[in-house]
């Protein structure tokens, strides 16, 4: 599998900026930040905080290089109209994360192919707390949803679902 950059998200360095690179030592104030420059085989490592955003992600991975966003430590991504808005977008892992008190989704996805959404929390969603739509190849692990259910459906088309100990 091939290795792209490494950044991270870390709200609380007092180095973190926007504007930069996401390097460790002066890593970005927001995951959307993150986000409007990942590249096929990025790691996103956010960095124990509340981050209140919507996150979009404008690009894929691909099947030797998946973009993946990973929590390090507690991180909550709260008060928006999702957590987490992966639709359209292929090959991409969310991993670790507490998504909290969103107007809609906690998670959407729609339209994908190859997507992991792993070890996450959603709670307080106004709608649904996992929405996968029309989506392929798509593995929905050890999530827990509170206060709203996790939903998943599917075009004729789609195939390979693998749920596990999502609640």
């Amino acid at each position: 599998m091939a290795t792209g950059a490494t950044l991270h998200v870390d709200q609380n360095n007092a180095q973190c900026t926007n504007s930069g690179s996401g390097t460790e030592q002066q890593p970005f104030c927001t995951i959307g930040a993150a986000a409007a420059q990942v590249t096929a085989g990025d790691t996103v490592l956010v960095h124990s905080g509340i981050y209140n955003e919507q996150v979009n992600v404008p690009t894929s991975g691909t099947q030797s290089a998946p973009i993946v966003f990973d929590a390090v430590g507690a991180v909550t991504v709260t008060g928006q109209t999702r957590g987490f808005d992966l639709s359209g977008r292929n090959w991409i892992t969310v991993r670790g994360f507490t998504i909290s008190n969103t107007s809609k989704q906690g998670i959407r996805a729609l339209l994908v192919e190859n997507l992991t959404i792993s070890g996450n929390q959603v709670i307080n969603a106004g709608d649904v707390g996992i929405e996968v739509d029309d989506c392929a190849d798509v593995t929905l692990s050890d999530n827990l949803v509170q206060g709203r259910p996790a939903t998943a459906s599917t075009s004729s088309s789609a195939t390979a679902w693998r749920l596990s100990a999502t609640r």
